[in-house]
C-alpha cells in the first residue's frame, strides 16, 4: 500500500522517473517491496544515475512531465506517463474565491490549510468556477464540469483509412492519434491560464476524460474540437463526440464517470445512431457546428442582461418555453399515444409572445422599449430551430450569474 500511494503521490510532482535494479545503490526515495523482487522504481531521483549506469544498473531513465522542462531535462528519453494535474501554489492563498460563501469548518479547512504543490482537490476546482464582478464579489456557482470524449468511428479509420496498409503505417496513424492527447493536451493545459485547474484524469490514445471547474470545462471543450480539426487538416471523416456533465464537488467520482460516459453515449447514438461529430450538455445533444452557435447565442443573451433588455427571470421562462418547443418536436411525430393534456406544449408561441411584450426593456422609454423588443424578438427564431437545446446557451448564463 506504501508503495501505491507513493507512485500515485510522486507521479504528479517529480519530472523524472528512474527503473534500476533491485540492488542498486539508490540516494532518494523508492519502493519498498522490489518489483517481480528484480527492478527498483525511484521518482526521487538524486545521486549521479552515471555512476548506476557503468554498473549497469540503470535500466530506464524517464522525464515524465515535459510542459515545465529545462533544457538540460529535454536530453532525457520522454514517456508520456502522466497527465497534467493541477497543483496547489502560494499564490492560491490568496485566492478570495475559496473562501467566497458559506462553508463548513471542515470545507473552509480543506480550502485554505493547504500544502503547496499538493494536488487541487474538487473543492477548490469548484471555487475556480467562480467569477470575479466589478464590486470585488464573485457570481456563478460552484460546480465541477466533467469532459469525456473520443474519436468517431476509429475501427473503421485504421480499416479504410489508409489507402495502401502497412505495419508501419498503421502505427505511425496511431502515434499521432495518441500525440494530440498525451503530448499536447496536457502540454495546453499546463500553459494555457484558461484552464490550469483542469485535471486530465486520462488522455491518451483516441480519448480523454478530463474534470474541472464546470465553466472552464465547456470553453475547453470547443478549444480541443477547434485544434482536432485542425490537427487533422479538416478531415471530415476524422472527427470527435464528447459529453459534459456538471455536478457538486462532492458527488462519488464513480457518479462523474457514469454520467459524463452517458454524456458522451448519448452523442454516438443520436437520432438513428448515425449522427456522431457531436456534443452533449445539460442532456441536449448537437452538433459540433450548432454547438458554436449557441456559444454566439450564449453571449447575446448575457450582453442583453448588460443592457437591461431582459432580467434573469425571463431567462427560466425561455428555458420553460424551449422544453415546451422540444415537447412539440416530440408529439408531432408520434402517430399514437398522445392525450389532450400533451398539447399544451403548443402554446409556447403564445407564451413567448407575451413573455417578450410583459417583459422586456422594462423601465425603458417607449422607442428603446420598441427597438429592445425587436431585438430579443430573435428568441423566437432560435427556440424554432434548436427547440429545447436552447437551454444550453440560456443555463450557461444562469449558471455563470447566479
Amino acid at each position: 500500500c506504501r508503495d501505491h500511494i507513493y507512485i500515485g503521490k510522486n507521479l504528479v510532482k517529480e519530472k523524472r522517473l528512474a527503473v534500476t535494479t533491485k540492488d542498486a545503490d539508490i540516494k532518494g526515495n523508492k519502493l519498498c517491496e522490489p518489483i517481480f523482487n528484480i527492478y527498483q522504481v525511484t521518482l526521487d531521483v538524486s545521486g549521479k544515475l552515471s555512476d548506476l549506469a557503468e554498473k549497469n544498473q540503470l535500466k530506464k531513465y524517464w522525464l515524465i512531465r515535459t510542459w515545465d522542462a529545462d533544457d538540460k531535462e529535454m536530453d532525457i528519453t520522454v514517456k508520456f506517463i502522466n497527465g497534467y494535474v493541477p497543483l496547489c501554489t502560494e499564490e492560491d492563498g490568496d485566492d478570495d474565491r475559496l473562501i467566497n460563501g458559506k462553508k463548513s469548518e471542515k470545507s473552509l479547512l480543506e480550502l485554505i490549510d493547504f500544502e503547496p504543490g499538493a494536488p487541487k482537490t474538487f473543492l477548490h476546482l469548484a471555487k475556480t468556477a467562480l467569477n470575479p464582478k466589478d464590486d470585488g464579489r464573485f457570481s456563478g456557482i460552484e460546480a465541477l464540469g466533467v469532459f469525456k470524449a473520443d474519436i468517431d468511428n476509429l475501427g473503421y479509420i485504421f480499416a479504410e483509412g489508409i489507402k495502401h496498409q502497412s505495419l508501419s503505417r498503421l502505427a505511425t496513424l496511431s502515434r499521432q492519434i495518441n500525440n494530440f492527447f498525451s503530448v499536447y493536451l496536457p502540454y495546453v493545459i499546463a500553459n494555457d491560464k484558461r484552464f490550469r485547474d483542469i485535471y486530465t484524469v486520462f488522455a491518451g490514445g483516441d480519448d480523454l476524460f478530463l474534470i474541472g471547474p464546470w465553466n472552464r470545462i465547456v470553453d475547453l471543450a470547443v478549444f480541443i474540437n477547434n485544434k482536432f480539426s485542425n490537427y487533422v487538416c479538416e478531415n471530415q471523416e476524422i472527427t470527435l463526440s464528447a459529453g459534459i456533465t456538471v455536478h457538486k464537488p462532492t458527488d462519488p467520482v464513480p457518479h462523474l464517470r457514469d454520467a459524463s460516459e452517458d454524456a458522451l453515449e448519448a452523442s454516438k447514438t443520436q437520432g438513428d445512431g448515425s449522427k456522431k461529430n457531436s456534443i452533449t450538455l445539460f442532456g441536449e445533444t448537437v452538433t459540433w457546428k450548432d454547438f458554436y452557435e449557441l456559444r454566439m447565442i450564449e453571449k447575446t443573451l448575457d450582453d442583453w442582461l448588460e443592457k437591461g433588455f431582459i432580467n434573469p427571470a425571463m431567462l427560466f421562462r425561455l428555458a420553460l418555453i424551449s422544453r415546451m418547443a422540444k415537447l412539440e418536436n416530440i408529439f408531432t411525430l408520434k402517430d399514437e399515444g398522445i392525450y389532450r393534456d400533451d398539447w399544451q406544449c403548443l402554446k409556447w408561441r403564445s407564451m413567448l409572445r407575451y413573455t417578450l411584450v410583459r417583459n422586456v426593456g422594462c423601465g425603458m422609454k417607449t422607442e428603446e422599449r420598441q427597438k429592445a423588443i425587436q431585438e430579443v424578438e430573435k428568441v423566437a427564431e432560435w427556440i424554432t430551430r434548436f427547440r429545447g437545446a436552447m437551454i444550453i446557451p440560456i443555463w450557461c448564463v444562469i449558471y455563470n450569474r447566479r
